[in-house]
């Protein structure tokens, strides 16, 4: 029987110990014993996915009874369930395997969440599909697909895109009147599969901050003003800027928002590729 061991999701992309079962019952006596750690395989397919798994070697000595150890980090574009499957081999110190055992670690991601939301000016403040844009506590936990529900939301209705990390954009176009109270939404992961386009749409918003007409040429974290493009022609709103999101872990979040003062105008070079200007 295959042994298995279940974490989170956000456990796997930050690193959980991995311990294979005891194997001193099936271990003939030897001075040292030589550990390596590989992965056999992983899925989803064809999904970009980094395993690492560190430390994926190592020798011990004087006793045949231990539990191999290692960490292991899953980190992939994909928010879906992840299988890995590793292996083990214990080696004598000629190189001779002695043992095989196989391990597989499945990371799940949270099916459903309640967090705190408010929709404001629905008709008028629209995400760059034609939604409404929601502001929310965190987006954590949250990702493009999941179903939405609460105070004023349709049935049908789910998260097209995630704007930063307090805003979403919904699949609809609420028409309901301003409102600026909080309520309860629930989210709702329907399915661990996702498709390609919803894949790649994920891997670009990770990626890239894109600034143009629907979010007035802005991008905001936490009501904090980060990055404002200002046009030379303000009558072109054909033009659209793609920034690299390097590290948006470090962001302001609620706690120091308060603090921070207002961003100094700063000077970047990119390239210009067609309407697109691309900041290096």
């Amino acid at each position: 029987m295959l042994n298995s061991i279940n974490f989170g999701l956000q456990e796997c992309e930050c690193g959980v110990t991995i311990n294979f079962p005891n194997p001193s019952g099936s271990l003939p006596r030897k001075d040292e014993y030589l550990l390596y750690f590989d992965l056999e395989s992983s899925l989803p397919l064809d999904v970009p996915t980094n395993i690492t798994i560190s430390p994926d070697s190592y020798v011990l000595s004087g006793t045949n009874n231990f539990i191999p150890k290692t960490i292991v980090k899953v980190q992939s574009v994909f928010r879906g369930e992840t299988q890995s499957l590793l292996k083990l081999s214990i080696k004598d110190k000629f190189n001779k395997t002695i043992y095989t055992d196989y391990l597989k670690v499945t990371c799940s991601p949270i099916s459903k969440v309640t967090i705190k939301g408010n929709i404001k000016n629905a008709p008028d403040n629209l995400g760059p599909n034609g939604g409404t844009l929601m502001n929310v506590s965190s987006v954590a936990e949250l990702d493009v697909g999941m179903s939405v529900s609460g105070q004023y939301i349709n049935s049908a209705t789910f998260i097209s895109s995630i704007i930063n990390t307090n805003q979403i954009e919904l699949s609809r176009n609420l028409s309901i009147s301003v409102l600026s109270q909080q309520f309860d939404y629930t989210f709702t992961r329907t399915t661990n599969c996702v498709d390609p386009t919803t894949l790649n749409t994920r891997e670009d918003q990770t990626q890239n901050i894109v600034l143009d007409k629907n979010n007035n040429w802005t991008y905001l974290s936490n009501d904090k003003l980060i990055i404002q493009f200002v046009r030379s022609d303000i009558y072109d709103d054909t033009i659209t800027v793609i920034v690299p999101a390097k590290n948006k872990t470090i962001l302001p979040d609620s706690s120091v928002k308060s603090d921070i003062p207002l961003v100094s105008m700063v000077y970047a070079s990119g390239r210009v590729n067609n309407d697109q200007y691309c900041i290096s």
